[in-house]
């Protein structure tokens, strides 16, 4: 999935995407949700840095 489709999928600009993934913007933990949600994936493994 690109990250325009997250984005999409989540409501957010792709620009706005690329600020989260480059920690340009501080977010809140629902906007966390609702990417691991777009990706089809538990929000546990989103933060897995394992």
């Amino acid at each position: 999935m690109s990250r325009e489709e997250v984005a999409f999928e989540c409501d957010f600009s792709g620009s706005y995407m690329g600020m989260i993934e480059r920690a340009e913007y501080d977010f809140k933990i629902s906007m966390l949700y609702n990417i691991a949600k777009a990706l089809k994936i538990e929000l546990k493994d989103l933060l897995n840095f394992e």
